[in-house]
């Protein structure tokens, strides 16, 4: 009989997804405002994390480089991204972030990138030395111009707006298994502004 209830039990955790909601913990969020021009900033994400961030509002894009340890430039994890860009007389400017944000049950450490547009709005998750794209706000079916994404104590919320004025919100759920997140089918909120 116990044989029969811990076979049961094993396959039943092979039928359900390894997905988790956890509680999040964000540190200091690094910001960088670029008018005209380009601006470019070397920062400490720890003790052997590094990122260099390239921003150039008159090109809408931004650049990322994650490095680890004594790592060179070109074995960086490197992201080239767009950024939405405002005008101010003649002047471009753009506004970029990373957001270092830590797994408080597992201890996994993860960096949201937004640069406004939703193909510059990403989770970055570092894991034994190596960095990879664990989050894509562009995957999220949709016509949508701008993104970013809100940490919560426990969710992590994704928020997404059209040029109309909808705007869709939706829970991030990680998955453990392929250390990646997905946006919950159904959206939170859909708003219209009119």
């Amino acid at each position: 009989m116990n044989k029969k209830i811990l076979a049961a039990a094993a396959c039943a955790l092979f039928l359900f997804p390894f997905s988790a909601r956890a509680d999040w913990m964000e540190s200091a969020e690094a910001r960088f405002f670029t008018e005209g021009g380009t601006s470019a900033a070397h920062i400490s994400l720890s003790s052997e994390q590094f990122l260099k961030v390239s921003v150039s509002p008159a090109e809408d894009t931004a650049s990322f480089y994650f490095l680890y340890g004594d790592m060179a430039d070109e074995d960086a994890f490197a992201l080239q991204l767009p950024c939405l860009t405002q005008t101010s007389g003649a002047v471009k400017n753009a506004i970029v972030s990373v957001t270092p944000v830590i797994n408080t049950d597992n201890g996994k450490r993860f960096y949201i990138i937004d640069t406004g547009a939703p193909g510059g709005c990403l989770i970055v998750s570092y894991s034994g030395g190596k960095f990879k794209t664990a989050f894509d706000a562009s995957s999220v079916p949709g016509d949508w111009t701008s993104a970013s994404i809100e940490v919560q104590k426990k969710d992590l919320i994704l928020h997404l707006s059209d040029a109309a004025g909808t705007t869709q919100d939706h829970v991030l759920v990680y998955d453990k298994k392929a250390g990646t997140f997905t946006a919950e089918d159904s959206a939170v909120s859909t708003i219209v502004i009119q």
